[in-house]
């Protein structure tokens, strides 16, 4: 049974006659008479009665003809979403985010103007920090991410800049700071501060720790955690100050207040970063809506 087969005892079913499908379908009508045979010895019953004024479906081929549409068009509707998909108008697409920047209303407008036109892409959004995502990026585990301090000297990645980020001092509300912060990054060089283990360090640990030295500070670190939402934990416990992205003000983490500190004077980029050679279809739909969002809030 070939689909051309189908085709012709449609066009034969719905018009009445070989002669009326001849001048449809452009094809002679003994080859369209030899087809109709041919699919009926491969069904395997008769499907037309034929008549001396055109050709009449018999039972069995008014259910062959309902079934024989449903075919056409599931095949129709197979090429359609195989084109789109090469395309890239359907498909799927992992992408990384930082975890202080899952919400970050530059982010979420992204996000959701890419959803709005472009319904059939589905999106999977994975929090890790930038450092994974370049480890991710290079195994082909993720498509495209939003992070820091993209490799500038590596030509495999590009890059397109969405948000200029500074450093904030998160401290306890309790704190003699948390009224009146300090106005040098020296006046903490006895308070407990809290960081990230460094072998567990997070994007920005040598940038921040270079910036307090440029300042003769070395903070001693008194307590660790592995990521921003954890030392902000230790923060509301009371257990000392860290230094958290200026995205974390929203969070509005109990018993934290945040500060700008004039001598901590270190600001870095987010940036949706991607592979040069990426081949996903769908990838530069993402990377489309992206820019003209950007267009549209400059």
């Amino acid at each position: 049974m070939e689909n051309r087969q189908l085709h012709y005892f449609v066009t034969v079913a719905e018009l009445g006659s070989v002669a009326a499908a001849s001048r449809t379908l452009h094809i002679a009508q003994p080859a369209i008479t030899r087809q109709i045979k041919n699919l009926e010895e491969s069904v395997g019953v008769t499907l037309f009665e034929r008549h001396a004024r055109g050709m009449v479906l018999t039972s069995a081929g008014r259910k062959f003809y309902q079934d024989a549409i449903n075919i056409l068009n599931a095949i129709e509707r197979a090429k359609s979403q195989a084109i789109k998909a090469d395309q890239g108008d359907i498909g799927y697409l992992k992408i990384g985010i930082t975890p202080q920047h899952i919400w970050l209303t530059e982010v979420q407008q992204h996000l959701s103007e890419f959803r709005k036109h472009n319904p059939e892409i589905s999106l999977n959004i994975c929090t890790m920090h930038s450092r994974k995502q370049i480890m991710a990026l290079r195994n082909g585990e993720l498509d495209a991410g939003f992070m820091f301090i993209r490799p500038q000297d590596d030509n495999d990645f590009l890059g397109r800049f969405l948000y200029k980020e500074s450093m904030l001092l998160a401290i306890n509300k309790n704190s003699a700071f948390a009224d009146h912060p300090p106005k040098k990054i020296d006046e903490l060089r006895t308070e407990p501060f809290i960081w990230s283990p460094e072998n567990q360090a997070f994007d920005l640990y040598k940038m921040i720790i270079d910036e307090l030295r440029r300042h003769d500070f070395t903070p001693k670190i008194d307590h660790e955690g592995c990521d921003y939402n954890s030392m902000l934990s230790l923060v509301s416990a009371g257990r000392g100050y860290t230094f958290v992205p200026a995205v974390a003000k929203y969070l509005k983490v109990y018993n934290v207040v945040m500060h700008s500190l004039p001598e901590l004077d270190v600001t870095f980029d987010l940036e949706l970063v991607w592979r040069r050679d990426n081949i996903n279809p769908s990838l530069p739909h993402f990377i489309k809506n992206y820019n003209h969002q950007m267009r549209r809030l400059t």
